[in-house]
């Protein structure tokens, strides 16, 4: 059976050089994420009036390549909604697939919808959903509140906050929400 990939549907793909964030990695995956770069596609000119799921798909084709990653061996579930407030609708992508998960979960990616490009924000490691878009809000982006395997096997909910740059990596490190506290907000990569 042949493994899923993502239609290339636009010829014009450029990469642009992002800052490099080298970082101690545990396995190839996490290695090829030291370097990542912004994506752009060619946005059309009414991009608020068009889906841009295509559009996405693209970009995240070419930045699982640019990451030495063959995008047949990676199995994303997508979810799009406005991290901060702009209007457009931004991108988290589960990656699933042998490659990308431990038994603490699969690897996210997120991206920012820009007028003519996808800007790469972040990886964030050890991700089960559901994933809850909170209201809250830091540096103008939600917050994203997700569960996490926690001392005894107990599982807590944890607080990831956008530092202006990007959001943390490693979610086990992010601060925990109180027990009793539920965060409120958009629930989206509900397995």
């Amino acid at each position: 059976m042949p493994r899923p990939r993502f239609a290339l549907l636009l010829a014009s793909a450029t990469m642009l050089a992002c800052a490099d964030r080298s970082a101690p990695a545990p396995d190839a995956a996490a290695a090829a994420d030291s370097a990542a770069p912004a994506v752009a596609v060619t946005a059309t000119p009414d991009a608020a009036a068009v889906d841009d799921s295509a559009d996405f798909a693209q970009a995240l084709d070419v930045y699982l390549r640019a990451q030495a990653i063959d995008p047949g061996y990676a199995f994303p579930k997508i979810a799009r909604i406005d991290l901060n407030g702009d209007g457009r609708r931004d991108a988290m992508a589960l990656i699933t697939g042998r490659d990308f998960c431990t038994p603490d979960g699969c690897q996210l990616l997120l991206f920012e919808s820009t007028a003519q490009s996808w800007r790469y924000i972040e990886r964030i490691r050890n991700v089960k959903g559901p994933i809850v878009v909170t209201d809250e809000r830091t540096n103008g982006f939600r917050d994203l509140a997700l569960r996490i395997p926690g001392a005894g096997g107990i599982a807590v909910t944890v607080q990831l906050r956008y530092n202006g740059e990007l959001y943390p990596m490693d979610p086990s490190l992010a601060p925990r929400y109180p027990a009793e506290r539920v965060p409120k907000g958009d629930v989206v990569l509900n397995p």
